[in-house]
């Protein structure tokens, strides 16, 4: 990780207590500070962990959007951003935090991460409120002097936007922008909780890209599977499961979850060895949630997507076809047999309705004996 700016404010507000003014920092915290980049760097690893697993979406532009998402499209504008513009920044999103915080009793503030930093993956803005406790000793100048490992549950809210992503969908067509996605967000709970003003004040909203979510919760998961020598076995029945899972979710008009995804799969996992199936799960669901994969905490599911993977389809000029996966075979007690020699494909077992279709189609085709 390449630190190139961060800050710590602190929202100053307890739960049933009158929000206090903020405490704002109008100077940086050195990037190469041991503690400091120990401290980013293990925030952003925490986040989309199984505890902390991540929605993702793009800003709201129907709440908010005159506010921190406006500021910030200005700000990543700038390039490189200086520290003058991340501080500047920085002090809009407390802002609105502020604002936020103040109007439930029953919110609570905490220390307020912010960074620029880059990675692997690319360049990312990250916000993250943490508290207290979370094993972080500052001293007056809120500057991080002492660092022990970071409690799990101490990435109480967070949300990170990807700046290379969010160039991608300015630049993207409406029509293409349905399945883009350019920030992720970990939240206790929906909008309507103490905590939820977090999510409200930077204006995060999730998204809808069902499609692409459907596609990666399939492939990346079976993949899982198959990369994982004592699951590779199962990566079939496993699949299986997860299309009947996605299937009835589908027609259900319900969003199918991670959790659900995540009890599918430990029945696959070694029963005998609970440490083993506990550390499976938490890899899965770190794959599936993970910048590269993105698949959110929840999301709808996507029909035709899904027919992609239970079903092999073909259109040609003249005639097409859609099979179920699960007929196609070589053999002779296949319901569809493909002969690689002769390149053809035999129907057995054909129902009686296509039959009549068949004998009628060519008896008025003249060709019927």
């Amino acid at each position: 990780m390449n630190l190139n700016q961060v800050v710590i404010h602190e929202l100053v507000k307890k739960q049933h207590k009158n929000i206090k003014k903020s405490i704002i920092k109008k100077v940086l915290l050195p990037v190469d500070n041991q503690i400091v980049q120990k401290l980013v760097s293990g925030v952003a690893n925490l986040y989309g962990k199984k505890n902390n697993s991540a929605h993702y979406g793009i800003f709201n532009e129907a709440e908010e959007a005159e506010y921190f998402p406006e500021y910030f499209d200005k700000y990543q504008d700038i390039n490189p951003t200086t520290d003058k513009s991340f501080l500047a920044i920085t002090q809009i999103a407390m802002k609105r935090l502020e604002h936020y915080a103040g109007t439930s009793s029953a919110s609570s503030g905490g220390y307020m991460l912010f960074a620029n930093y880059t990675n692997e993956q690319g360049n990312f803005f990250l916000a993250a409120m943490l508290k207290k406790k979370a094993g972080i000793t500052l001293n007056d100048d809120l500057v991080p002097t002492a660092l022990d490992e970071i409690d799990l549950n101490s990435l109480h809210q967070a949300a990170k936007i990807n700046l290379q992503r969010y160039k991608s969908y300015k630049l993207a067509k409406e029509v293409d922008r349905h399945d883009l996605s350019y920030l992720s967000f970990v939240s206790p709970s929906t909008s309507r909780s103490a905590a939820g003003y977090f999510v409200i004040a930077l204006g995060c909203a999730k998204g809808t890209a069902s499609a692409k979510a459907t596609d990666t919760i399939v492939s990346a998961s079976y993949q899982f599977f198959n990369n994982t020598p004592e699951l590779k076995k199962y990566k079939n029945d496993f699949k299986d499961s997860l299309i009947r899972y996605l299937t009835i979710c589908e027609s259900k008009k319900e969003s199918a979850k991670l959790s659900e995804v995540e009890k599918i799969a430990r029945k696959f996992f070694p029963a005998e060895n609970e440490k083993q199936s506990d550390k499976l799960s938490e890899e899965l669901l770190e794959t599936l949630n993970n910048e590269e994969n993105r698949v959110p905490v929840e999301f709808p599911v996507n029909k035709s997507m899904l027919k992609k993977h239970t079903h092999l389809s073909y259109k040609g000029d003249n005639y097409q076809i859609l099979l179920d996966r699960g007929i196609l075979g070589v053999t002779q007690d296949s319901a569809v047999q493909y002969d690689k020699e002769k390149r053809t494909l035999t129907f057995r077992n054909i129902p009686i309705e296509l039959i009549e279709l068949v004998e009628a189609e060519l008896k008025d085709a003249g060709t019927n004996k």
